[in-house]
């Protein structure tokens, strides 16, 4: 909490604070309820927010919305401690099968369910597609599967922000720029509501 406390100061539009994963399988990443907890009643973070700063939370599939939602509710509705979930799905089969143990085409229905909740529940969304440039297990991500993961997304949620991540950080700068233009080409969603995960690798 020290730590998301100081983050602010640097004017960040959203901080994403904390992940709703299982706790035995990532311990480092325990504690997002407590945290929550903290958060809704700090006045600095009040005070974020009625700026316009936005406090996000990372979900990586339904068990997680529901962990994720009732952390961020608490007592009334009013107090929320998070307002933006934050989703990814592979765009590989074998990366989703070895991260959230579920085929592509599955995770990705999963993941739509999800998002079309939160926005039913009145959350922000950000959905990042994971591995859209290069796979660790699969190799290159063709082109047409990143549109087509950016367009499932999108569709999901008609106001979300969705992100094409270089997990790897392997993209080359030719692919990062013919990616975009097919995505844009064929996804069906604005530049405006495309997001970009880099590394500086």
């Amino acid at each position: 909490l020290r730590l998301v406390g100081r983050l602010p100061a640097s004017q960040p539009a959203s901080l994403e604070v904390c992940s709703f994963v299982r706790e035995d399988l990532v311990p480092a990443m325990a504690g997002a309820a407590q945290l929550c907890d903290a958060l809704r009643g700090a006045e600095w973070a009040r005070e974020a927010r009625s700026a316009g700063m936005r406090f996000a939370g990372l979900v990586p599939n339904a068990k997680g919305y529901e962990a994720f939602r009732r952390a961020s509710l608490g007592p009334r509705d009013s107090e929320r401690a998070l307002d933006t979930v934050v989703c990814l799905v592979s765009c590989t089969d074998t990366h989703s099968q070895k991260n959230v143990k579920m085929p592509f085409e599955r995770a990705l229905e999963v993941t739509r369910s999800v998002i079309e909740q939160a926005v039913r529940d009145g959350f922000n969304v950000r959905a990042y597609a994971s591995m859209a440039f290069v796979c660790p297990f699969e190799g290159l991500v063709p082109h047409a599967r990143a549109a087509h993961v950016a367009r499932a997304l999108g569709e999901a949620d008609p106001n979300a922000i969705v992100v094409l991540a270089d997990t790897l950080g392997s993209a080359l700068p030719e692919d990062v720029d013919a990616r975009l233009a097919h995505v844009l080409a064929q996804a069906g969603l604005p530049a405006s509501r495309i997001g970009m995960h880099m590394h500086n690798a």
